[in-house]
């Protein structure tokens, strides 16, 4: 559990920070691709685990980004050829899905594909990504300012209230954090 938030915060904002600078970057030693993979996961690992302990608004969670989602090929994904996305996944062809941060969380969380991708000038442009449950369906691409973005966003999340309920029948908690105070009529 997360006690004191800020300091989480702080470090997702730092993140957001690097990946921003790392969009103009030209040059990628395998040590900035490897940075680039490790800020990503621990970013949306922070932000689980923020949403987990209710420290940042349920709002949240429920936000929805629209990610090209490309069709496997029909060859199987396997983890001797997870370094061949090309041959895996169509990148002529895709559609959008609408999907929710806690879903997007969960695929990079538990991903079986996770490649980041550069653009022609050479910055950081995105990652492509499939969890083990969604590798045969296709791969997902986020684009690295939607990252950027998200991460600046919680870590500058600030909830206002927090509403705590336990049902006395079933003892299932229910637990609501809100982005601002609740409008009251004066």
């Amino acid at each position: 559990m997360i006690d004191e938030s800020f300091y989480w915060k702080r470090e997702l904002f730092k993140i957001a920070v690097d990946l921003r600078r790392r969009r103009k970057q030209r040059r990628w030693p395998d040590a900035s691709l490897a940075r680039v993979e490790l800020n990503v996961m621990l970013g949306f690992y922070m932000i689980r685990k923020l949403l987990e302990a209710h420290k940042v608004s349920d709002l949240i969670a429920k936000r929805r980004l629209r990610l090209p989602l490309y069709p496997v090929t029909g060859k199987r994904v396997t983890y001797r050829n997870t370094h061949r996305i090309e041959d895996l996944y169509d990148f002529s062809r895709s559609h959008s899905e609408i999907r929710t941060v806690a879903f997007i969380c969960d695929q990079i969380i538990h991903s079986y594909i996770f490649v980041p991708c550069l653009a022609e000038a050479g910055g950081w442009d995105g990652m492509i990504f499939a969890s083990d449950r969604h590798k045969s369906r296709g791969a997902f691409y986020l684009r690295g300012r939607q990252v950027i973005s998200l991460f600046a966003s919680v870590a500058r999340n600030d909830p206002a209230w927090i509403r705590w309920q336990i049902n006395p029948r079933t003892g299932e908690e229910r637990i609501e954090v809100g982005p601002h105070l609740p409008v009251t009529a004066a």
